[in-house]
């Protein structure tokens, strides 16, 4: 866990992953292969049978699908914490696959988590934006709504569990508020609105 929350201070100087060892091996005597390999084994052998029945939610598909014929470009912000197989393997419970999107985090190749603003200019120029030109759609009112820090326009997912820290204010930053909010169908027309 130690190793996970130093990420928040990696700074976009390196990988994720590469600071992730680095903290998690300490002063072992262990190497960054031998430490990583149990990891790399886990989410390509083991994580896959977790299997879990995700409830994807109604229009998903469809709203990506017709924000790919409108000719947006799609990223899968997570946060990347994880390898790109198990993102891989999470999507494929819902019924995804990474080919829907042109850019995708994870601890391999992003340099920066979730809130920081490091991260989202990280997001936008993996997609060729400017993020003042991107909109970030999730379901956390501090991790997603971040990305308005860096111009970004957001959006607060409803029906899928609202991560809320407006009732912690003690252990978070000023609250964010979003631009929008909704089902995932809806973004559809809030884009629209957006743009007139």
């Amino acid at each position: 866990m130690r190793a996970t929350f130093g990420l928040r201070k990696n700074g976009g100087t390196r990988s994720n992953a590469e600071r992730f060892l680095d903290d998690f091996l300490g002063e072992t005597d262990y190497g960054r292969e031998s430490a990583w390999d149990p990891f790399d084994r886990f989410y390509k052998v083991d994580y896959p049978k977790l299997e879990t029945r995700a409830e994807v939610p109604p229009g998903l598909t469809e709203t990506l699908d017709t924000l790919r014929a409108r000719g947006y470009h799609l990223a899968l912000a997570t946060n990347p914490v994880y390898p790109l197989d198990a993102i891989a393997v999470r999507l494929g419970w819902s019924g995804l696959s990474l080919d829907r999107f042109d850019a995708i985090t994870d601890i391999e190749s992003t340099s920066s988590v979730k809130p920081d603003e490091g991260y989202f200019t990280e997001v936008a120029r993996q997609l060729g934006a400017s993020p003042d030109d991107c909109l970030m759609v999730g379901n956390d009112t501090y991790h997603d709504l971040a990305a308005s820090r860096v111009g970004m326009k957001t959006y607060l997912t409803t029906e899928a569990m609202v991560v809320d820290y407006s009732a912690h204010p003690d252990n978070y930053e000023d609250a964010f508020h979003p631009d929008g909010s909704g089902t995932l169908a809806e973004v559809i027309p809030f884009i629209d609105k957006l743009s007139t």
